[in-house]
């Protein structure tokens, strides 16, 4: 019965269990008014199948319940997914349109007769050069050389 009930056959198959628990309790009454063993071990076989049945039919309810609901999420998966590609297709296509008519738009000539004339008036610049102060060169020739001289130091000592 525990197993059948870790099975959550109480809910997917609770008319089983209910005729489980009812076989059980009368297995139960037999044992404790000492009868014979045959006919309690018989009723404890009936109780054992009739709980089997119960865990069955719930992991199989379980396991279809699991599947429909797999493929519900798929399709609201696939469902929002074509919503997105829909809204990026239209998206797309607002983007390409809008530079076609800002094309297509005549200029005002005036307003590039006189940017050409503010572009004209603008002194020439000089490009900016930064002064960098010049570093010690670093290599390994320096370096091999203070190690050099430490070493007869240490060595003269």
């Amino acid at each position: 019965m525990r197993i059948a009930h870790i099975a959550l056959a109480d809910k997917y198959a609770p008319s089983m269990v209910a005729k489980a628990e009812q076989q059980l309790r009368a297995l139960e009454e037999a044992y404790s008014q000492r009868r014979d063993r045959k006919s309690v071990e018989a009723s404890a076989r009936e109780v054992v199948g009739t709980a089997e049945e119960a865990r069955v039919m719930a992991v199989k309810q379980k396991a279809e319940d699991d599947a429909q609901a797999r493929v519900a999420a798929e399709k609201r998966a696939a469902e929002e997914r074509a919503v997105r590609a829909r809204a990026d297709a239209e998206s797309e296509g607002r983007r390409r349109r809008k530079p076609i008519r800002l094309a297509n738009k005549p200029k005002p000539p005036k307003a590039a007769a006189e940017r050409m004339k503010q572009q004209a008036e603008r002194p020439l610049r000089k490009p900016r050069v930064r002064n960098r102060k010049p570093t010690r060169p670093r290599c390994r020739l320096s370096a091999a050389a203070g190690r050099s001289s430490r070493s007869r130091a240490s060595f003269q000592r």
